[in-house]
């Protein structure tokens, strides 16, 4: 876990304000992913929420983001990283990890920041609403809705005491949940399961 002076040296070092609030994504740049979506719900928050956007990865995407965030006068406001091997010390930076995906499945990343107990701010859409629910260990949204991300996002950082609460819920159902074990008796079912459909086919 990083110290607080790791912390500090690596919001330096991506440039981050002493009074900006640092919103996360981590990811493919791919369609899917909707990162655009995520800028331009930073145009919606007013400029009195000063915000970094930290995107964490690379993909086909990279140029529409960029693009995006010129358009709506953001690109100051949002940081790409490019892909990173290790993205562990920018979730001991954020304080909101927002996912604006149009599909999902399981998504590594949000069970890294639950992990990591960083408040989520995420899309309703594929396995999301099954690991986490909307008020309790996370704030859900409709996709391809900005303003909503957006209303969220202010929400959680606006309210740091239940965001911690919150975080602190989806760490203990991903203990329960989603740790290697579970996981693992998770699999183990899904394979009896499909295992049956088979024999019963045949």
């Amino acid at each position: 876990m990083q110290g607080s002076s790791g912390k500090a040296s690596l919001r330096r070092e991506l440039g981050v304000g002493q009074d900006e609030s640092v919103v996360l994504t981590v990811g493919r740049l791919s369609h899917e992913k909707a990162h655009a979506d995520l800028v331009a719900a930073l145009s919606h928050l007013r400029e009195a929420v000063p915000v970094r956007l930290i995107i964490v990865g690379e993909g086909p995407e990279r140029k529409r983001i960029e693009e995006t965030a010129r358009g709506l006068g953001a690109d100051r406001r949002v940081t790409l990283t490019g892909f990173l091997s290790d993205p562990r010390p920018y979730y001991a930076i954020a304080d909101v990890f927002a996912m604006s995906s149009l599909t999902e499945g399981s998504p590594m990343a949000l069970l890294e920041a639950m992990a990591a107990r960083v408040p989520v701010v995420a899309t309703a859409v594929g396995g999301i609403p099954e690991i986490v629910q909307d008020g309790e260990s996370a704030l859900l949204v409709p996709p391809r809705d900005p303003a909503a991300l957006a209303t969220a996002l202010a929400r959680a950082l606006s309210e740091p005491e239940q965001s911690r609460r919150r975080a602190e819920q989806a760490f203990s159902a991903l203990k329960e949940r989603h740790s290697p074990q579970a996981r693992v008796r998770a699999v183990a079912r899904l394979y009896r399961d499909l295992a049956k459909q088979h024999a019963h086919r045949h």
